[in-house]
């Protein structure tokens, strides 16, 4: 399995945990120190999302939506900024 194909399984294993409100799992695809930054929580992925929702999250709907391929970028550090850039592996 290449790089890309790792990150892509990583991303789609994580979002359809999400949706399906698998926390183990979910948790499981992040490590120990990972940050998380929605539009409702800012932290360590453990502590702020995991297992958590915005306060208007009704749990008795349904998550509806679909998983595809996730685009997978790079961080690219220069000495003054940061930009992302496509990830091209292989």
């Amino acid at each position: 399995m290449t790089d890309f194909e790792a990150i892509s399984q990583l991303v789609l294993k994580e979002r359809s945990a999400r949706g399906k409100h698998q926390d183990a799992a979910l948790a499981d695809s992040y490590w120990d120190d990972a940050t998380v930054t929605t539009s409702w929580s800012t932290g360590l992925a453990h502590d702020t999302f995991v297992g958590q929702h915005p306060v208007d999250f009704d749990y008795s709907k349904p998550m509806v939506g679909t998983y595809g391929t996730p685009l997978v970028y790079q961080m690219v550090l220069g000495p003054t900024s940061r930009s992302h850039q496509p990830l091209n592996i292989g």
